[in-house]
Order: structure tokens, then sequence, then C-alpha cells
């Protein structure tokens, strides 16, 4: 673990500037992709993982990849979700809405939509969801996370406040 985020610094500090982002090399985002893979494997990772969802993001945004930013904005409204912090997960997702293009983006209707069927307890929605062919839009580990979510079970988290405030990357 220690290493990752070792590796991850010498990459790419979260406290980098956003005008220096667009000069770390751009191999560098599959090591960032593998860090997330790593951290979202292990729930009780999920606020260390929403952490580097914004790091990435910001990096995507750099980097102008809209689609990688769409899918980790998703991804962290999901994250949060997981996690059964819904007030925080409605605040990332309607401040994720004023990133470029996210709000017509499938990414945004899968997170809407499974942060909808959560908030309204509705097993029936979520189980849609989890089996729709457009959670495919999602990253791979982040549809697994969304597929293992069940209504009513889990951890309660209120420590998503610092990366709910700061979720707009642009």
């Amino acid at each position: 673990e220690e290493l990752y985020f070792k590796a991850r610094d010498m990459l790419c500090h979260p406290d980098t500037p956003d005008s220096q982002l667009s000069s770390i090399k751009i191999t560098a985002l599959e090591t960032l992709r593998r860090i997330l893979k790593f951290l979202i494997k292990d729930t009780s990772r999920l606020e260390q993982a929403l952490d580097h969802c914004y790091l990435m993001a910001r990096i995507y945004k750099a980097f102008e990849q809209n689609s990688s930013v769409h899918k980790t904005l998703a991804a962290m409204t999901v994250i949060q979700v997981h996690m059964r912090d819904l007030v925080a997960a409605e605040q990332t997702f309607l401040d994720s809405l004023g990133n470029s293009g996210y709000a017509h983006s499938k990414e945004c209707e899968i997170a809407e939509n499974f942060l909808n069927a959560a908030k309204s307890m509705d097993a029936v929605a979520m189980t849609s969801i989890q089996k729709s062919e457009e959670i495919q839009y999602l990253d791979r580990d982040v549809q697994q996370l969304a597929s293992q979510f069940k209504l009513g079970s889990g951890r309660t988290s209120s420590a998503t406040a610092k990366v709910q405030s700061t979720v707009s990357v642009s």
C-alpha cells in the first residue's frame, strides 16, 4: 500500500497545482489507474479511493480526456453511495454537473440513476442499474463495486466532506 502512494507522489503529488498537471508524463496515468483499482478492491480504503479519484479527474482534465473525467466523476458518486454517504454523493454529483459535457454523458446518467435508486431505497431500480448494459460505461472495478452494493447494508461514512467541497475540476 505504502509503495502505491510513494509511486503516486513521485508521479504526481496531490498538491500539484492544476497548471502543472499537463506536464506529467501521460504514461503515469496507467499507474494511477492501477492504484485506484487497488484502493477500490479493498472497501475499507474507499475514502482513499475517493481522494485518488479527485486527483485523477484533475489530471484527466489537464490532458483534455473528457471521457476519462466523466468515468472518474461517476466513480466518485458510486464510491460515496457505496460508503452510505448519500448526502456527499448527491453533492458530488451536483458539483460534477459543471464539468464539460458531463451532464450529457452516459456516465452521468448511470451515476444519477445509481444515486437515485439508493436514495429512494428502490431495490428494483438498483438491480436494474446493476444489470444494465449501460453500466459498462464505467471502469470495470467501479462496475464491480456498483454491482456489489446492497440497499440497507454496509457502513456509514461522513468523512467525505473534504472531497465534496473540491469536486469541480473545471
